[in-house]
C-alpha cells in the first residue's frame, strides 16, 4: 500500500466501511466500475445544473489551470467523457 503517491490518481474512491481510513483507492477495481460511473454522471449534472464547469474547461495554452496556477496531467480518464 501506498499512501501519498505525486501525481496524485484523477479519481479516487473509497470503500468507507471496508476502509474507514480511506487508505485503498478502489476507483480503478473492476467490482466499483458501476458505482464510479454513476458518480461521474451524477457529478457531470450537477455541474451542467450548476453551470461548474469541468477542469479541463480552465485549461490554459501553458497546461495550467486558469484559477489555480497548477499545472494539469497530461491526459484525464476516459470516465468523465461527456
Amino acid at each position: 500500500m501506498q499512501i501519498f503517491t505525486a501525481p496524485r490518481p484523477m479519481v479516487e474512491m473509497y470503500d468507507l466501511e471496508k476502509d474507514p481510513y480511506e487508505l485503498d483507492n478502489v476507483a480503478d477495481l473492476e467490482e466499483y466500475v458501476r458505482e464510479g460511473e454513476e458518480l461521474a454522471r451524477i457529478l457531470i449534472d450537477w455541474q451542467q445544473e450548476t453551470k461548474d464547469h469541468p477542469w479541463w474547461t480552465r485549461r490554459r495554452g501553458d497546461r495550467s489551470d486558469r484559477v489555480t496556477g497548477f499545472p494539469f496531467p497530461n491526459r484525464r480518464s476516459e470516465m468523465w467523457e461527456n
